[in-house]
């Protein structure tokens, strides 16, 4: 893996990423390997505030992924949900604290679905998608990696977990680190990224009710939608994590989780 540092040709630098011999995760076997990962990644020495761009690094990491929360959920009002739906996830979004206990942060990824991991043949975990790394709480990626709305978003690598797997998963990475978060911030930031999912579901449902109706009048929108088979995979996911049975699924988990770790 070679860096590229920022330049005029690459303002955010780049990363060179050697070919990797191997197979897409499975699930939940996959887990203990991809909890070793991403403790390697989390592990990785923080840099001067100074020297941290142009990855983005907030001041506040947990008030910085709140904002980011709350202004998606502004297109709550647009996508055309039923009152029940926007009710709950609203009530989710009130259950977000002010403040965390533990809110030091990491070079996280961002965007650690399943989907995002090869498994190589030595039996490693690796994350092959890095574009959206950051500085910023490592309980996201957790998340991010074992939510109902991630294991479940990819076709080749679907799958639902047990409240044991994730437990499971959970402190599999905190035997890889020095020290963890507690069992309050962990949870947190699991309602935090299970929230960032719904509203950003709610924005894609809005934006494309609106670029539906402009190509009805013939104007021509987004490019996404020259790719039918993709729309229909994201269109079938956003409806399903919208729905009522799936959010009061994800809700119980959480509450289970609060109690297990």
């Amino acid at each position: 893996m070679t860096p590229c540092p920022p330049s005029d040709a690459l303002p955010r630098g780049g990363l060179l990423v050697e070919a990797i011999r191997g197979r897409l995760a499975k699930l939940p076997e996959d887990l203990p390997a991809i909890a070793k990962a991403l403790a390697s990644l989390h592990r990785q020495p923080l840099p001067s505030e100074a020297e941290r761009a142009p990855l983005l690094a907030p001041e506040n990491s947990w008030q910085a992924m709140v904002e980011e929360v709350r202004q998606q959920a502004n297109w709550l009002g647009d996508a055309q949900l039923s009152r029940k739906v926007t009710q709950r996830i609203k009530q989710e979004l009130d259950l977000l604290p002010p403040r965390l206990n533990d809110d030091t942060p990491a070079l996280i990824s961002f965007d650690t679905h399943p989907g995002n991991f090869l498994i190589a043949d030595d039996g490693r975990a690796v994350l092959v998608d890095l574009e959206k790394c950051r500085y910023g709480l490592p309980g996201v990626d957790l998340a991010h990696t074992s939510l109902y709305t991630s294991t479940t978003w990819d076709i080749n690598s679907q799958a639902v977990l047990s409240l044991a797997d994730v437990v499971a998963f959970y402190r599999c990475w905190q035997s890889a680190l020095e020290t963890s978060p507690d069992t309050d911030t962990l949870v947190a930031c699991r309602r935090a990224t299970w929230l960032w999912s719904l509203t950003w579901c709610a924005k894609w449902r809005a934006q494309h009710l609106n670029a539906k109706d402009a190509q009805q009048r013939g104007e021509d929108w987004s490019a996404e939608l020259t790719d039918p088979a993709v729309i229909d995979h994201v269109r079938d996911r956003v409806e399903h994590y919208l729905s009522l049975n799936v959010i009061d699924h994800v809700h119980s988990e959480l509450q289970r989780l609060q109690v297990s770790l």
